[in-house]
């Protein structure tokens, strides 16, 4: 796994040991970050989850913002917004640091 801007944590590849243990019956919400110019789907095996809010890293916002409608609900997959503006654009930081853009997720363990 790498960290926000991208950059390789050590000891945290795909083939590493298994960090995160979470326990039956139990809820979480993570952060996923998109810093790529694509959309990209999100699926996770054996959990439903919700989609609790969008926006972009650099902001505050509430839950259910930037959250469409037909998004509402369990799903088994979401889309992770690409780090682009309207005109396809990267979006950075006054550090010309990429800001990307965070879906949150709330998931229930109960498989």
């Amino acid at each position: 796994l790498d960290d926000i801007f991208g950059n390789p944590e050590e000891g945290k590849g795909w083939a590493k040991p298994i960090t995160e243990n979470v326990q039956l019956n139990h809820v979480e919400e993570w952060d996923v970050i998109n810093l790529s110019a694509d959309s990209h789907p999100i699926h996770l095996h054996q959990v439903k989850f919700q989609i609790v809010k969008r926006c972009t890293t650099n902001a505050t916002c509430a839950e259910g913002d930037g959250v469409l409608g037909y998004e509402r609900g369990w799903k088994d997959v979401a889309i992770a917004y690409p780090n682009v503006d309207s005109e396809g654009e990267p979006v950075v930081n006054d550090e010309d640091e990429p800001i990307g853009f965070t879906t949150t997720i709330r998931m229930k363990f109960d498989i």
